[in-house]
């Protein structure tokens, strides 16, 4: 009766080299990437792959840092007064 151990082997080399290239094919579309966007100091996307440099809030608010926020109501009545949903009417 002949072995199968022939047929065995070459099975199991095959997974490993599967395997082996969906290891490789992860880190360099994932891994080295990653690891450089760390490195710079940016964040990392994993949903598209694209690494993002953070933006300085002061940036965006036109403040200087530090400073505290401020809510301008414009209405100072509509600020304070109670939602009309609120209100209840009878008949």
């Amino acid at each position: 009766m002949p072995s199968n151990i022939r047929y065995l082997k070459y099975w199991f080399m095959g997974l490993l080299l599967v395997g082996v290239t969906l290891t490789a094919g992860y880190d360099l579309l994932y891994g080295i990437p990653k690891k450089k966007c760390d490195a710079a100091g940016n964040w990392w996307s994993w949903s598209d792959r694209h690494c993002y440099a953070p933006i300085y809030l002061p940036t965006l608010t036109h403040r200087k840092p530090g400073d505290p926020l401020t809510v301008d109501w414009h209405d100072k009545k509509a600020g304070a007064s109670a939602p009309a949903s609120s209100v209840s009417v009878s008949k």
